[in-house]
């Protein structure tokens, strides 16, 4: 499964041309829901080409990704949530920490809707606790229902290199 992921992200990354990074996104699945994130979201798509090819795999999927930004001193970076599934889609919440270095917003930004690719692929996912059951089998759970996978963390770090460099 990593092996695909890995081989689409890669495929999509290369087929966007430079011209089209300049435009932002056109966002159907992917739904922004506080103007931070609105903001986040298109410079993310700019700045990151990995960022692209989520989005793209994302706005391909039966997920409604949900993208908010929430200003916390809590220590997470941060988190997705399965909210809810019905007849044709499921919905996810992505959550993630503000302020922070650009860098590290969108490294974040990029991290978990990767997990939310990796429940795109796994139409059986249709609750909270087979998202759980998913996590725990491709990745691993470093705390009490804080899951971890390796393709979300080397994503993680391909966008804020890509971010870094697109200065």
């Amino acid at each position: 499964m990593r092996g695909r992921i890995a081989t689409r992200l890669a495929t999509a990354a290369l087929l966007h041309a430079p011209a089209a990074a300049q435009s932002g996104p056109i966002l159907e699945r992917v739904r922004p829901i506080d103007p931070w994130a609105g903001e986040l979201l298109p410079d993310g798509w700019r700045s990151s080409p990995t960022m692209r090819a989520l989005i793209d795999t994302l706005e391909s999927s039966d997920l409604i990704v949900q993208v908010e930004a929430q200003k916390t001193r809590a220590a997470f970076r941060g988190r997705l949530r399965f909210m809810t599934a019905v007849q044709d889609c499921r919905y996810v919440r992505v959550s993630v920490k503000v302020p922070g270095r650009r860098e590290d917003v969108l490294a974040a930004l990029a991290h978990e809707p990767q997990h939310a690719v990796e429940m795109a692929e796994a139409p059986d996912v249709r609750g909270e606790q087979q998202a759980e059951a998913l996590l725990r089998r491709i990745g691993w759970e470093w705390k009490p229902t804080v899951f971890e996978t390796e393709t979300a963390l080397t994503i993680e770090e391909r966008v804020r290199l890509e971010v870094m460099r697109s200065r």
